[in-house]
C-alpha cells in the first residue's frame, strides 16, 4: 500500500507492511489491520517493539511546516504570508503597519471596549488574515462581571462583498444561550453596529472570550521542538489525550444535538463546522470546578466563520466547499464517488476532529487526504461481533497508546461516513475510561501516567500532575506557547 506519509513518528522508516490479510498476533493488545478486505480473516496482528529513537523535529513532516530551498523551516503562518507577498499581497512591514494600527485603534470605535472594564490596553495581535485581524486587549477595571483580557475580532469587507462576522456571530449567539462550555463564548452582549472606513469598506467586530494557554499547534509543537520533554519514547501521557478527546467529544456533541450531556434529545440543525484544524482547538486555564477540568484545561472549538446549518438540505445542496483542504473527509473529496454514500452530513465534524487528535498524537505527522483510497485500511469495530470498516491513519497503529484510544480515533477517522462513531458513543467512551480512572485510582494524580501504573503521590502532595505539567512552564519542562487565537 502506497503512502504519502514520510517517516514514522514511532521510530524507524514509514511502516509498508500493513498485509493484505490479518496476520496472527501475540499480543492481545494490538490492533488487527489489513489492506484487503476480501481476504480478512478472524486473526489478530502483531507490530514489532517500539524502537526508542528520539524523533526530531524534520522526522515528523506536517502541514504545520514547510521546508524551504535553503534547507530551513518554516511555519504555515510564515508561509502564507510570503505566498501572498508573491502574489500581490501587503509585505511583512505592511503586515506590522497593519497590526499596529488595529491595536491602536480602540479609542476611535464607535462601540469601544465596557467601560466598566476598563481602561484598556493593547496587549498583542493574536493572528492577522487577508482581511481579518484579532487582538487581544487588557482591562484594569474592578467590575467582576468583565473578563480582564478580551479578544476583539475585526474584517474589513469591501463593497459588494459578504462579511462572515455576521454569519459567525448568529451560531455564537446560539452557543452562548445554551451554555456550551467546549466551543468559543462571545463575549459582547449585543451586536456591534459595523463602521465604515476612508476607503468606502465596512469594519465588523465581535469580542471573544481569550484562551490564555494557546491552541493545538503549540501544543504540537511543544512535542517536537528539540528541547522537548516528549519524544517518540516519551510521549503526551495517555490520560492527557483522554481528557482532551473528552472535550472535543462534549464540543462535537453540541453541535450534533444542541447539548454536551448523553443522549440528549437532537436539535431541529445539522452543523458543519467546515474548518476544524489544529489552529481552531483552543485551550483555556485549568483550575475550573468542574472535575474534567481541573488539572487540565479546558478544550474548545474556535472560528465559526464558515459553519453551515444542512438541516432540511437536499444531496445536491450539501455538495459543499469544505473550508481547509488538508482536513477534507473522504465524501468531500474529489473521489467521493468511490463511497458507498458520498452525502455530506455532520459526521464531516468527527473526522476532522479525529485527524486533529492524530496528529497530536502522532507528534504532526498526517497524511493527504486527497489520497484516501491508497492509504485506508481495514480492522474490526469490536472483536465479538467481527464487524469490520475501513479508516485512515495508519501510524496510529503503531502509536505507544492502549487500543481503545487508537481504536476510538481510527474510528472518527473511517473512510464510510455512516461508519463514524456518533459524538454520543465517542462522548460515553472518553466519560467511561475517565470515570475508570477516577475509580481505579482515587489516590492519584490525575493524569500522572497511562492509567495502568502503580498509585502516585496525591495532587495535593505533588500539587500538579504530570499532565497539568504540560501546560506549566518550568526549569526542565517548556510549556507550549501561550500565544492565543491565531
Amino acid at each position: 500500500m502506497s503512502s504519502s506519509q514520510g517517516n514514522n513518528p514511532w521510530g524507524g522508516q514509514n511502516r509498508g507492511d500493513i498485509p493484505e490479510s490479518p496476520v496472527p498476533a501475540e499480543n492481545p493488545h494490538d490492533l488487527v489491520v489489513w489492506t484487503d478486505n476480501r481476504r480478512a480473516q478472524s486473526t489478530r496482528r502483531v507490530f514489532r517493539p517500539q524502537d526508542a529513537r528520539r524523533v526530531s523535529i524534520t522526522d515528523a513532516p506536517a502541514r504545520l511546516l514547510y521546508r524551504q530551498a535553503d534547507g530551513s523551516l518554516i511555519s504555515l503562518a510564515e508561509r502564507q504570508n510570503i505566498q501572498e507577498a508573491l502574489l500581490g499581497g501587503p509585505s511583512e512591514q505592511e503586515r506590522q503597519q497593519l497590526r499596529d494600527s488595529f491595536l491602536s485603534s480602540e479609542p476611535s470605535w464607535t462601540q469601544r471596549l465596557p467601560g466598566s472594564g476598563g481602561p484598556w490596553t493593547p496587549v498583542k495581535c493574536l493572528g492577522q488574515g487577508t482581511a481579518g485581524i484579532a487582538g487581544l486587549w487588557r482591562g484594569t477595571g474592578s467590575n467582576p462581571a468583565i473578563p480582564r483580557l478580551i479578544v476583539v475580532k475585526q474584517e474589513t469587507v469591501a463593497a459588494g462583498e459578504t462579511p462572515s462576522i455576521p454569519h459567525e456571530e448568529t451560531f455564537l449567539r446560539q452557543f452562548r444561550q445554551r451554555g456550551f462550555e467546549h466551543l468559543l463564548r462571545i463575549l459582547n452582549p449585543d451586536r456591534i453596529s459595523h463602521e465604515w472606513n476612508s476607503r468606502g469598506e465596512a469594519i465588523y467586530r465581535i469580542w471573544l472570550e481569550y484562551c490564555d494557554e494557546g491552541t493545538f499547534v503549540n501544543l504540537v509543537e511543544s512535542t517536537i521542538s528539540n528541547n522537548s520533554t516528549y519524544t517518540a519514547a516519551n510521549p503526551l501521557p495517555e490520560d492527557l489525550i483522554w481528557y482532551i478527546f473528552h472535550c472535543l467529544a462534549k464540543a462535537l456533541l453540541a453541535m450534533d444535538a444542541g447539548s454536551e450531556t448523553l443522549n440528549a434529545d437532537p436539535w431541529e440543525a445539522e452543523l458543519i463546522h467546515m474548518s476544524p484544524n489544529l489552529t481552531v482547538v483552543v485551550f483555556a486555564k485549568s483550575g475550573s470546578a468542574h472535575k474534567d477540568h481541573k488539572y487540565t484545561p479546558t478544550f474548545k472549538i474556535a472560528d465559526f466563520g464558515l459553519m453551515q446549518d444542512l438541516w432540511g438540505h437536499s444531496r445536491d445542496e450539501r455538495r459543499i466547499e469544505l473550508g481547509t483542504e488538508q482536513y477534507t473527509p473522504p465524501e468531500a473529496s474529489s473521489d467521493s464517488h468511490i463511497l458507498n454514500d458520498d452525502i455530506i452530513t455532520s459526521a464531516v465534524n468527527v473526522w476532522q476532529v479525529g485527524k486533529c487528535m492524530y496528529e497530536l498524537i502522532c507528534r504532526s505527522a498526517s497524511f493527504d487526504c486527497e489520497k484516501w483510497d491508497q492509504e485506508r485500511f481495514w480492522t474490526f469495530v469490536d472483536y465479538s461481533s467481527m464487524r469490520t470498516f475501513s479508516t485512515v491513519g495508519r501510524y496510529m497503529a503503531d502509536a505507544p497508546y492502549s487500543k481503545n484510544l487508537r481504536l476510538a480515533i481510527l474510528r472518527c477517522l473511517a473512510v464510510e461516513p455512516m461508519e463514524r462513531i456518533s459524538p454520543n458513543e465517542l462522548l460515553r467512551q472518553t466519560q467511561g475510561y475517565l470515570s475508570y480512572i477516577e475509580r481505579a485510582f482515587q489516590d492519584t494524580a490525575p493524569l500522572a501516567g497511562y492509567g495502568t501504573q502503580a498509585p502516585q503521590p496525591s495532587a495535593q502532595a505533588q500539587n500538579m500532575s504530570a499532565g497539568a505539567a504540560v501546560f506549566q512552564s518550568g526549569p526542565e519542562q517548556p510549556g507550549p506557547s501561550r500565544s492565543g487565537q491565531p
